[in-house]
C-alpha cells in the first residue's frame, strides 16, 4: 500500500510585486490535496537575511485565519513558541497595526501625518515576534491587560535572546534583546492601548506610570576633522562611495535624502533637499525628526569638494536628467541597461567601509568607534559647530526639530583635537602672562616718575 505523503501547511516564495520584492506564502489544501491557496505576507525581501523570520511569522497568522474558514487547512505542528490561537488583547494589536486600521486612517487624513509602511509594518512584525509569544498574553482580553502584566513582559523580554535564522533554516541564539528594542515594542504597544483609551474602549490605562526598560546606549562615532580632510585629498578610485560619504558628512544628507536626490535638486552651488527615498514608501516628502513633513524644500550648501565629485558622478552616468536620481542601482539583467533604477538602501554601508577602508580604518576599529552611515550627519553637527556656525545655523542645516535634537548629534570630546587644544592654552596662558608682566612694569616705571 503507498503510503500518503506528509504535506507542509504552508510554503514561503518569493515574489517581484510594484512596491519590491516581497514574501509570498502557499496554503495546503487538505480537500484539493495541492497548495491551492496563495497570501501575500507583506514582508519586503530585505537585509542580509531577507526577514525570512518575519514572514514565517505573517505565514502563521494568515494559517490561523484560514483554519476558521469552511475549508480544511492542516494545523500547525505543536512547538512550544507556536500559537494555537490568538487572544483578543493579540488580535486587537493586529488589527490596530494593520495599514486600513481606524488609527492609520486618523493618521493619514485627520493628522495629514501618514505613517511610514515600513512602521506600520514593523509593529505588526513585533506583535507577532514579542507580544504574541508571551505566554501571559495568549489567553487574555484587551480590558484584562495591567500594568503587572507589562512588568512581567519587560522582565521576560529582557531574559530573551536574539534568534538568527541561518540559510538552511537552522536557528541559533545571539545576544538579548537591547533595552532600546524592547522599548520600541513596548511604544507599539503603548500606542495602541492608549488609542482604546481615548476611545473610551478601555476605561483605564495600564501604560500610567509605567518605567521603560533603561537602555545603555553607546555614542555614535564621528569623523575627526583631520580625517574628514584626508578623505577629501584621497584620489577617487569610486565617485559613487565617495559622493555618498562626503552628502552626508559635508551637507548632513540623510540616507533616503540622497536615495531621492535627483540633478534637478542641485543649482548655483546649493542642493535643495525636496525627496525623500524609502523601500516601502518610494518616493516621498522629507521629512525632519518627529515625524513632520517638509512642506518647503530645504537648501543646503554644496561645498566644492563635493561638487567635483558630482561632476565626476555626472560623467560616468548614462542618466543625468533633472528628473534623475544621482545615485543609480546596479542592473543584473542587460534588457534593463537604460531603465532608470534606484539605489539599494544596503549599498550606503559597503560604500562608507569601503571609503573607510582607504583612511586606513578596518572593520574592526569601526565597530569600536561605533562609525555607522548614519554617524556622518553627527560628524556634520559635530565639525560644524566646531567651525564657528551657532545652534541656529546647524540646526536650520541639519534640519533637526529641536536645539535638543541637534545637540544629541554634537560629540565635543570626539572632535575636539586636544593636543591643539593643550598648545593653545598653554600659549594663551603665557600671553596672558607677558601682558601681565609688561603691566606690572608698566606700573612701576609710571610709580616711579610720579614719585
Amino acid at each position: 500500500m503507498r503510503l500518503q505523503k506528509k504535506h507542509a501547511p504552508y510554503s514561503l516564495y518569493k515574489k517581484q510585486t510594484k512596491p519590491g520584492l516581497m514574501w509570498y506564502a502557499r496554503f495546503w489544501d487538505t480537500e484539493a490535496k495541492k497548495y491551492s491557496t496563495v497570501r501575500s505576507t507583506g514582508i519586503m525581501v530585505e537585509g542580509k537575511r531577507e526577514r525570512w523570520r518575519e514572514a514565517d511569522d505573517a505565514a502563521k497568522v494568515i494559517l490561523e485565519e484560514l483554519r476558521k474558514s469552511p475549508k480544511s487547512i492542516e494545523p500547525l505542528p505543536s512547538s512550544d513558541e507556536k500559537i494555537k490561537a490568538f487572544s483578543p488583547f493579540i488580535q486587537y494589536l493586529l488589527d490596530f497595526w494593520s495599514p486600513e486600521s481606524e488609527y492609520i486612517k486618523y493618521k493619514r487624513d485627520v493628522k495629514k501625518k501618514p505613517l511610514c509602511a515600513s512602521y506600520i509594518q514593523m509593529n505588526h512584525d513585533d506583535v507577532l515576534r514579542h507580544v504574541a509569544t508571551y505566554p501571559d498574553f495568549q489567553n487574555i482580553s484587551l480590558e484584562q491587560l495591567n500594568r503587572k502584566l507589562l512588568k512581567q513582559w519587560q522582565i521576560w523580554m529582557a531574559g530573551k535572546k536574539v534568534t538568527h535564522i541561518k540559510k538552511d533554516g537552522t536557528s541559533i541564539e545571539g545576544k538579548p534583546l537591547s533595552g532600546r528594542r524592547i522599548n520600541s515594542v513596548l511604544q507599539g504597544m503603548r500606542i495602541a492601548v492608549r488609542w482604546a483609551v481615548d476611545n473610551e474602549t478601555l476605561l483605564s490605562d495600564p501604560f500610567r506610570k509605567l518605567d521603560e526598560v533603561t537602555e545603555e546606549t553607546k555614542e555614535k562615532g564621528i569623523l575627526t576633522l583631520e580625517e574628514l580632510n584626508k578623505l577629501i585629498a584621497l584620489p577617487v578610485n569610486d565617485p559613487y562611495s565617495r559622493l555618498a560619504v562626503l552628502l552626508a558628512a559635508r551637507c548632513g544628507m540623510r540616507r533616503g535624502e540622497i536615495r531621492g536626490l535627483k540633478w534637478g535638486d542641485i543649482q548655483d552651488d546649493i542642493i535643495t533637499i525636496q525627496h525623500n527615498y524609502v523601500n516601502s514608501d518610494g518616493l516621498k516628502s522629507p521629512k525632519i525628526k518627529g515625524g513632520i513633513t517638509v512642506k518647503n524644500s530645504s537648501p543646503v550648501p554644496l561645498p566644492s569638494d563635493v561638487q567635483a565629485v558630482l561632476i565626476m558622478v555626472k560623467q560616468f552616468s548614462n542618466f543625468t536628467e533633472d528628473n534623475n536620481f544621482v545615485f543609480q542601482g546596479a542592473r543584473k539583467k542587460e534588457e534593463d541597461i537604460d531603465k532608470e533604477k534606484n539605489i539599494s538602501a544596503e549599498y550606503f554601508r559597503y560604500a562608507f567601509a569601503k571609503e573607510l577602508k582607504s583612511l586606513g580604518i578596518n572593520e574592526e576599529t569601526q565597530k569600536t568607534r561605533n562609525l555607522t552611515f548614519h554617524g556622518l550627519r553627527h560628524t556634520f553637527v559635530s565639525l560644524g559647530r566646531l567651525a564657528g556656525l551657532n545652534s541656529f545655523e546647524i540646526q536650520t542645516l541639519a534640519r533637526h526639530k529641536s536645539e535638543r535634537m541637534m545637540e544629541q548629534y554634537s560629540h565635543g570630546k570626539q572632535a575636539i583635537d586636544f593636543i591643539d587644544m593643550k598648545k593653545r592654552l598653554e600659549k594663551g596662558i603665557e600671553s596672558n602672562e607677558k601682558k601681565t608682566e609688561e603691566k606690572i612694569q608698566s606700573e612701576r616705571k609710571s610709580k616711579y616718575v610720579i614719585c
